[in-house]
This record gives structure tokens, C-alpha cells and sequence, in this order.
């Protein structure tokens, strides 16, 4: 039992590190450093917002007069003299229509714009073609429905006013700059925030079709066509990644080669939590002694009926703790520090942790979705709060030596 609560501890401290090791204002600063870029005005968006702003003012010294930053409640953007909007997240809400109304000002001021986005930027900025309640409720039927990030924001990029390239559109024929720290495993610059700034691939029918798929009842949203690639009133705009949850995996895998674990970085993993769970009981059993995967992930989850203190990382550590091979042990970790509504950052799950819970106590909070007080109650949850990141989960399935 203490060779698993060593290995729990050496997962958890892994997983810290590399989020510490993270320096946003740093890389932001060199990034602009880089692109040599003059802006007249700088938009930041999403839960990374302040820390890129911060690298910005570093490599301008100082932020451009017309500073605008939009963050999830509850985060502090500290950022002298820059204009805050602090708006809901993951269900926008009035704040949100009211920045994104301030964005597409700023950009239709047609002077040279920065643009700093990070994930949670989707729901902070928005100027919906119908009305915010059917944002609204588009928006938490898809997060129910396990519809994946993508298809997600295929929808949102064809019902709202800022996203899928309109931000640039408005700023043209002024140059544009998108620095983005990206939340999507699978990569795609468009799903960052829902492509404010990118031209978009897809199109309306994709949208319609995802509607279809998770929220039936919602398929007559009122969408409209994205600019796409070649798009003449994008020729001006450019996008580069400044870090992407490939880094972080990386990065927690090299703080485990530190404590002398076999790592191997895996390729992201996403799809429904309970097939992953399934897959991960597989690999655990073929794991040699002091053998690691480490991978970045967004898994999905159905949502029916209530819901308690729940969330993904936690779901994931409920459905695979009781069940892991003696001296095996998974982190599920949110490195936003938000697991969903759980209170917590996620948990480090062993078969030894989970026998202190009854079958039928985790099966219950399972079926609430629930999963957040049972982690707490057995002392392995993560600790949660904002931690200025947003690179989708990492998950860390590791044998002790």
C-alpha cells in the first residue's frame, strides 16, 4: 500500500511541476518578440488571458491605450491599464455578449490588432445571431450530450458574430496577430476559442449535422457561413501557437524520467470517458514495473438526468480506481484546476484508495455524476482552483518500481 501512495505522490507532484514549469508571460513575450509586430490595440481572451497580456506589455513595454482582457469569473487580470471583463464560463452570459460587442469594436477600429487567446475564450466572447437564452441553451445541451470539443465549436463558430474568422474580418484591411495558447489536443487553430481570428474549414451544414447528432431539439439555430481559407479579408491576419497540451504531456513526462520512471508520451487521448476507461484497464494490466504513459486527453461524458459535483477527471478516476492492477495508479488531472463542477483538480486513483468507498457508493456517485465529493471523501482528489492554464487534461497511467 506505501509503494502506491509513493507512486500516487510522485504522479501528483509531476503533474504540479509542469504546470509551474509553464511560463505563459515568458513565452508570450517571446513570441511577439519574434513576429516584430507594432499593434494600435490588443484583445485577450480566455482563462490565460492576464499572463499573456503581462508578456505582451513586457515585450511592448507596456500594453497598447485600447487594452481590452476578458477572463472567466473569479480570475484576477492584473494588468495596469488595460480594460477588464470578467463573463461566464462554459455557458456565456450578458457580460460575455457585452465583450464580445467590445472586441469587434476594437477590431473595427481597422488599426493594427493583438489578439491573445486561450481556452475558455469560446464562451467569454460572444455576439450571438439569435438571442443569449438560445445560446444558452445550445450550449449546455451540447456539454450534456458528449458532443467532443470539435463539434462543439463547429456549431458555435456558425451562430456567433465574433468567431470562425469574423473578428478579422472586422479588423480588415489592418493587420492582425493571434497568439494562442491552445486547449485542443487534436490541434486545429480554428477550435481555439472558436477561430475569432482563422478562416474556417467548416461549414454550416457541419454545424447542422453536429445539432443533429447532440441537440435535436436545437436544430433550427439561426447559423450563417464562415469565412474560409483564401478568404481575401484574411490575407492579413496570422495565427501561431504558443503552447499546446502536447507541451505539457512533455513536460510531465520529463519531471517522471527525473524520479526514474520508463516514460512514454502516447497520443492524445479523447472519446467517451467510460471507452477510455476501458482501454486504460487494458494497458494497465500490460504496464512493466516503472513504466509510464503519460498523455494529454478530453475525454467526453453524457450528462442525463441531474448532476452533483462532477467531472470528467473525477468521472474517469471513479469508473477506472476500483479496478486497477495491484501497484498501478492513474492521474486524471484538469490543468485549468477546474474538473468540471467537482471542486476539485481532478484524482489520482488506486485500486488500494477505492476499497475504502463500497461498490455501491461508487456506482451511486458515478450515477449522480457525482464524483467530485466521493474523490475528496478518499483523500484522492487533486486540489482544485484556477491556476492561469488551460491545456485541456493530462492523464498519467504509471506502475511503481
Amino acid at each position: 500500500m506505501l509503494a502506491v501512495v509513493t507512486l500516487a505522490a510522485d504522479l501528483a507532484c509531476a503533474f504540479s511541476e509542469a504546470l509551474a514549469a509553464i511560463d505563459l508571460e515568458a513565452l508570450t513575450a517571446a513570441a511577439l518578440a519574434r513576429a516584430r509586430f507594432s499593434p494600435g490595440a490588443l484583445l485577450a481572451a480566455g482563462k490565460a488571458a492576464p499572463a499573456m497580456a503581462r508578456g505582451a506589455a513586457r515585450s511592448l513595454g507596456g500594453v497598447p491605450a485600447r487594452t481590452l482582457i476578458v477572463v472567466p469569473r473569479g480570475l484576477a487580470a492584473d494588468v495596469p491599464g488595460a480594460r477588464v471583463v470578467r463573463a461566464a464560463h462554459p455557458v456565456p452570459d450578458a457580460a460575455s455578449v457585452r465583450a464580445g460587442e467590445l472586441a469587434l469594436a476594437l477590431a473595427s477600429r481597422k488599426e493594427p490588432l493583438l489578439v491573445l487567446l486561450s481556452g475558455g475564450a469560446s464562451a467569454l466572447l460572444t455576439v450571438p445571431f439569435e438571442s443569449l437564452a438560445r445560446e444558452r441553451a445550445v450550449t449546455r445541451a451540447l456539454l450534456a450530450s458528449g458532443a467532443s470539443i470539435e463539434e462543439i465549436n463547429v456549431v458555435r463558430r456558425h451562430a456567433s458574430g465574433t468567431k470562425g474568422g469574423r473578428l478579422a474580418v472586422a479588423a480588415h484591411p489592418a493587420p492582425v496577430l493571434t497568439l494562442v495558447v491552445s486547449d485542443v489536443v487534436r490541434g486545429h487553430v480554428w477550435d481555439v476559442a472558436s477561430g475569432p481570428t482563422a478562416p474556417d474549414p467548416t461549414s454550416v451544414r457541419d454545424a447542422r449535422a453536429a445539432l443533429r447528432r447532440h441537440a435535436p431539439k436545437l436544430v433550427d439555430l439561426r447559423l450563417r457561413e464562415t469565412p474560409k481559407p483564401g478568404d481575401r479579408r484574411l490575407r492579413h491576419s496570422r495565427v501561431r501557437v504558443v503552447a499546446s497540451p502536447r507541451d505539457v504531456a512533455s513536460l510531465v513526462g520529463r519531471a517522471l524520467l527525473g524520479r526514474g520512471f520508463a516514460v512514454r508520451v502516447g497520443a492524445p487521448a479523447v472519446g467517451d470517458v467510460a471507452a477510455l476507461a476501458k482501454r486504460y484497464l487494458r494497458e494497465a494490466r500490460r504496464l512493466a514495473p516503472g513504466e509510464v504513459i503519460v498523455r494529454s486527453a478530453e475525454p467526453t461524458v453524457v450528462v442525463t438526468g441531474s448532476a452533483g459535483r462532477g467531472g470528467r477527471s473525477t468521472h474517469l478516476a471513479a469508473l477506472v480506481g476500483p479496478h486497477l492492477p495491484p501497484g498501478v495508479a492513474l492521474l486524471a488531472g484538469a490543468t485549468d484546476g477546474v474538473d468540471g463542477a467537482s471542486g476539485t483538480g481532478g484524482a489520482v486513483a488506486s485500486r488500494g484508495a477505492f476499497r475504502r468507498a463500497s461498490e455501491r457508493a461508487v456506482l451511486a456517485a458515478l450515477g449522480r455524476f457525482d464524483t467530485g465529493a466521493l474523490c475528496e471523501g478518499l483523500g484522492v482528489a487533486l486540489a482544485g482552483g484556477p491556476t492561469g492554464h488551460n491545456f485541456a487534461d493530462v492523464h498519467v497511467l504509471a506502475r511503481g518500481r
